[in-house]
């Protein structure tokens, strides 16, 4: 194979990433929009009300079992790739991957947890799901741990087996 026939194949492989980092970036935004939300503060304020102060693990595990449970993962309209709010999600009880992903970043730093996003591929080929990362120890992450909500009997650190992933930091 010559290096002019690689071209274009890597051309599209840097486009797609392209794309994927756009929309990761789309879900950062509205976790930056929402953490600072009343009803996003509050709830999360309420989920760690009754863990022990600086029980770290025990804050995320409170948070990401009740988006676990209270949240439906519903899938986006057909042929439509739509991004939603914390509220929203909150408001309708169900998201797909990315509304997970926003409402367990809002949530989470909204309490002073830092978050980045994991976007996989089950084929090797197309980035297909996205879920957050948490820090553990809030000012000085010393681990990250993955918080994928969507698999209903998921625990926090559990990853579905994946081909290949990219990790994104907010902006």
């Amino acid at each position: 194979m010559s290096l002019g026939a690689l071209k274009p194949t890597l051309a599209l492989a840097s486009s797609a990433m392209d794309a994927i980092a756009r929309k990761v970036q789309k879900i950062f935004h509205l976790i930056e929009l929402s953490k600072g939300k009343p009803k996003v503060r509050e709830l999360a304020m309420a989920l760690v009300r009754r863990v022990a102060e600086r029980n770290y693990m025990g804050e995320i595990a409170s948070i990401f079992y009740w988006v676990r449970d209270k949240i439906r993962y519903t899938r986006d309209p057909w042929k439509l790739d739509v991004f939603e709010d914390a509220e929203w999600t909150l408001k309708t009880g169900a998201g797909d991957c990315d509304g997970h992903a926003v409402l367990l970043g809002a949530l989470l730093e909204a309490i002073g947890y830092p978050v980045r996003m994991k976007v996989v591929s089950y084929d090797g080929v197309r980035y297909t799901h996205v879920y957050p990362l948490v820090g553990d120890r809030p000012g000085n992450p010393t681990r990250w741990i993955a918080l994928d909500a969507t698999i209903p009997w998921a625990k926090p650190g559990y990853e579905k087996p994946y081909v290949k992933a990219r990790v994104f930091r907010a902006r």
